[in-house]
C-alpha cells in the first residue's frame, strides 16, 4: 500500500463519487453526485490530498484541510476496497506522512454520530475523542451530533516502533521520538526535527539530544552517528 500527495482532481472525484464511498461522507447541503467534487480544496495548496493506492490502483483518498500551521482537518475517503485493517494500515500511513512532511502536529476529525464505522475506525487508529458539537449536520431530514475528535504527533508517535542498534541509553520513549527526528531531517523538514528534540528535553527525566551535526547525533555529552542508533 502507497499513500502520496496528489493534484489530480479527476483521480480525487472519482473517489468521493464511488458508491462505497459518496453515502457516507454527503449532507442535505452536499451537491449532487454529477457536480461533487474536491476542486477548489485542491486548489488551495495550503490543503494537502493523499491518495491512497495498491498495486497501481487507486482505493481511497485523505482529505486534510489546513486549520493553521500545525492542525489540519482530516476527512476520510476508502472505498470498499480499503477497509478493515487495510483502513488502519492506510490511515497510519496518512497520518506518517502528514507529520513528516509538513508542520502538523495535530490532525482534526470530525464525524456524524450516526456514522459508526467511521468512529470505530477513527478509535482505533488512535484518535481520542475531545468534543460534541450539538445537531451541527443535517443528514436525511435528521439533525445530527457531531463528535470531533484529535491524533496528536505524540499519540501516534506512542504507537510507532523503534530499533535500537547502539548503547545510547535512550529508552523506548526517547528512541521514538529521536527516529522520528531522523525521518524529519531525511524529508527536508529539520526544522521541525529540532523543535520537536528541543520541547522533549526540556521535560522533566528527559535526555537532551542535539541534531545540530546531523548525521551525528548529540545525546547529553556523548555523540553517535545516526547509523550507529537505528
Amino acid at each position: 500500500m502507497k499513500v502520496s500527495r496528489t493534484y489530480d482532481i479527476e483521480a480525487v472525484d472519482a473517489i468521493l463519487r464511488d458508491p462505497s464511498v459518496f453515502g457516507g461522507i454527503i449532507n442535505d447541503s452536499s451537491p449532487d453526485k454529477a457536480d461533487f467534487t474536491a476542486r477548489e480544496l485542491l486548489l488551495n495548496r495550503r490543503n494537502i490530498v493523499l491518495m491512497v493506492s495498491e498495486e497501481g490502483e487507486n482505493i481511497g483518498c485523505f482529505i486534510c484541510v489546513q486549520c493553521s500551521p500545525s492542525t489540519y482537518e482530516g476527512h476520510i475517503n476508502l472505498t470498499a476496497l480499503c477497509r478493515g485493517r487495510k483502513a488502519l494500515e492506510a490511515l497510519d500511513l496518512g497520518a506518517s506522512w502528514l507529520f513528516t512532511n509538513t508542520d502538523a502536529f495535530r490532525i482534526i476529525g470530525l464525524t456524524p454520530e450516526s456514522n459508526k464505522p467511521a468512529l470505530s475506525i477513527t478509535r482505533l487508529a488512535g484518535y481520542c475523542r475531545i468534543s460534541v458539537r450539538e445537531k451541527a449536520i443535517s443528514i436525511s431530514g435528521h439533525k445530527q451530533n457531531i463528535i470531533q475528535s484529535e491524533l496528536t504527533l505524540h499519540k501516534w508517535l506512542s504507537n510507532q516502533q523503534a530499533y535500537e542498534s547502539a548503547n545510547t541509553g535512550l529508552d523506548t520513549w526517547h528512541l521514538q521520538n529521536l527516529f522520528f527526528a531522523k525521518a524529519l531531517v531525511e524529508s527536508g523538514n529539520a526544522k521541525k526535527a529540532a523543535f520537536l528534540l528541543s520541547e522533549l528535553s526540556h521535560q522533566s527525566y528527559a535526555k537532551r539530544i542535539c541534531i545540530k551535526d546531523y548525521p551525528f547525533i548529540k545525546i547529553e555529552a556523548t555523540s553517535f552517528h545516526v547509523k550507529d542508533i537505528f
